[in-house]
């Protein structure tokens, strides 16, 4: 599919569910982790609690995985390619670790 050079698609992976997010290279991680609770619908999560990750090894399901923790750097500057697979995890206080095991509860996709 071709596409403005700066513009970019992820698929972010949670569980059974897929997001396709579009994004700019220019766009901040943070503004993906906003983008997503504006997908989600959800006012009540907190982009502080999203954790994007990236598969660092060629299994599937990956085995490995490396955190995009950077919120300031953009796109571009973590290395994210156009229609790479991000996977979402949510940051949970009570466990302090992030858990891909936490379900949405009452988030739910449009």
């Amino acid at each position: 599919m071709e596409h403005p050079p700066n513009q970019v698609y992820f698929r972010v992976k949670r569980h059974k569910s897929t997001i396709f997010l579009p994004a700019k290279t220019t766009d901040k991680i943070l503004t993906l982790k906003k983008n997503i609770i504006k997908i989600l619908d959800s006012e009540k999560l907190d982009s502080k609690k999203i954790k994007l990750l990236i598969s660092t090894d060629d299994s599937e399901p990956p085995l490995s995985y490396s955190s995009l923790d950077r919120d300031e750097d953009t796109v571009a500057q973590s290395g994210l390619k156009d229609e790479q697979v991000l996977f979402l995890c949510l940051w949970d206080d009570n466990l302090d670790t992030c858990s891909t095991e936490i379900l949405f509860n009452e988030l739910k996709f449009k």
